[in-house]
């Protein structure tokens, strides 16, 4: 599966990360993020995934 591009989001819908990948690439830094739920968005070629993430 080749991700081209992640955005994360949080539960009121405001963008907090957006990312373009390279092929070999494939992560989003997310450490310095409050704890508590957000949605990850994630496009590929053939589709879009939407998960909710949970940080801790």
């Amino acid at each position: 599966m080749i991700i081209e591009n992640i955005s994360l989001f949080d539960l009121n819908g405001k963008i907090i990360k957006t990312k373009e990948l390279s092929p070999k690439r494939h992560s989003i830094d997310i450490s310095k993020l409050s704890s508590g739920k957000y949605i990850i968005k994630i496009m590929k070629k053939g589709g879009t995934f939407v998960k909710q993430l949970i940080k801790k």
